[in-house]
């Protein structure tokens, strides 16, 4: 996912997640809610969306109304739809058929269409869509990069723009010891912010959420670990500077105390440790890679080639005493349509 400023003029510049991609928006003063609609990739009907077909086959390219969209909300020029070939097209259909069951039975209902676009600023997002009635639909776009790289290479490339490289001596590597592609992870990650714009596992996605449903102080989730949106229970030090995919703030020769830090935290990634709707996705998705699936995950930092510090996030007692709370991922919803 994706974390920089951006003003983004739709409802109430809210916060729109990638993923894995996130992005930390410069608030305005919210706009009427007759005006929060006012962008057409906001609204269903403005796409052709049909819940019958299958998962595989919302694979599309994007169309001008979200490339435009997000060339103008970025700030980029380069951005450029691609459309997967047969090979890659397994590769979706089989990352696809890992998910757990709620986040299956989600995108089945709710998911529009997959993106793919060359030159993604971060390494995915989840977008809200409403229909007529405020029904919440969801479409996805996805760095090309994540069907390109091995998912430990994809993950260390998204770790270290986290940091200034201010010693070439140093280096950061995170490994979850499988040949799988990088859209494993990405998958993981946003599919389970799909399921939280449906079934607010978290508060709230993103604040400009609060329009659509009841806003709850806590969730089971979050109690005790989340203040508010952005504001842990505990204020831990090594989340003072932790940003994604734009200037970075943390020195590369400061990473050992920094993971030192997060490891004493309930957080089982520096990137999940920004909200509490990215600590969500971060959780299940390494819960899933870890303990449904039976891939490490290690985190280390090297000096010319030699380790200095590693641990495994997903290891910890205090993480671990979360796990139980990702139990509703694995049971479909028999009210839900």
């Amino acid at each position: 996912m994706k974390k920089r400023l951006l003003k983004i003029y739709i409802a109430a510049a809210a916060l729109l997640f990638a993923a894995g991609a996130f992005f930390l928006f410069e608030f305005k003063a919210l706009k009427a809610d007759s005006d929060i609609l006012w962008h057409p990739s906001k609204r269903l009907d403005n796409y052709r969306f049909d819940p019958e077909t299958s998962l595989q086959a919302r694979v599309k390219p994007a169309p001008e109304m979200i490339l435009s969209a997000w060339k103008n909300w970025d700030n980029r020029d380069d951005y450029t739809p691609y459309m997967p070939d047969s090979e890659e097209m397994n590769i979706i259909a089989g990352t696809l058929a890992e998910l757990p069951a709620l986040n299956t039975q989600v995108l089945e209902k709710r998911l529009i269409a997959i993106y793919f676009i060359s030159n993604f600023a971060g390494a995915g997002l989840t977008d809200w869509v409403v229909d007529k009635d405020n029904n919440i639909y969801i479409y996805m776009i996805f760095n090309t990069a994540a069907l390109k790289m091995g998912m430990s290479e994809f993950l260390t490339w998204k770790e270290k723009s986290c940091f200034i490289n201010d010693d070439p001596s140093l280096d950061i590597r995170v490994d979850v010891n499988s040949k799988r592609r990088g859209l494993l992870y990405i998958m993981l990650h946003e599919s389970c912010h799909a399921v939280d714009y449906i079934f607010n596992i978290t508060p709230f996605v993103e604040p400009g959420m609060k329009r659509f449903g009841k806003i709850l102080d806590d969730t089971d989730f979050t109690r005790g670990i989340w203040r508010s949106y952005n504001k842990s229970a505990i204020d831990y030090k090594f989340r003072e500077n932790v940003i994604f995919y734009q200037t970075p703030r943390i020195k590369i020769s400061r990473a050992q105390d920094v993971y030192s830090d997060m490891d004493g935290s309930p957080f089982i990634s520096l990137y999940g440790s920004l909200n509490w709707a990215e600590d969500l996705s971060e959780f299940l998705t390494f819960y899933h890679l870890t303990e449904k699936m039976g891939f490490s995950y290690r985190i280390g930092v090297y000096r010319n080639g030699k380790s200095l510090y590693s641990f495994e996030p997903a290891k910890s007692e205090a993480r671990r005493g979360r796990f139980g709370s990702m139990d509703t991922f694995y049971r479909p919803r028999s009210d839900f349509k």
